[in-house]
């Protein structure tokens, strides 16, 4: 579901306050980039609710991917906990403790 923006609107000199070309090309790449966001956000809600059918059908709460990638079934109001597959870069800094978290 994309969203059309209107057309620029053309300026007619006199009618209109200065202009801000910097701030116009600013508030052009936000709305571009929330617009995406909101596009994505559509997306994944339809993925999600395919995720929970077919866990569903198969009648399981947990799955882990062949890369590693882990969904669990959340009991409550069919909420998904998906976790990115553990790269070997992040399971070196997972075992490592800081300072601070030494009891």
């Amino acid at each position: 579901m994309a969203f059309r923006r209107r057309p620029k609107q053309q300026t007619i000199e006199g009618t209109q306050p200065e202009a801000d070309p910097e701030l116009d090309q600013i508030v052009d790449e936000y709305v571009e980039l929330r617009d995406q966001r909101i596009d994505a956000s559509a997306a994944e809600t339809k993925a999600k609710k395919r995720l929970l059918g077919a866990l569903a059908a198969r009648q399981i709460k947990h799955h882990e991917t062949a890369d590693g990638t882990v969904v669990d079934l959340v009991p409550t109001d069919e909420k998904l906990k998906v976790k990115a597959a553990k790269s070997e870069s992040n399971d070196d800094d997972e075992n490592e403790l800081d300072d601070d978290e030494v009891g």
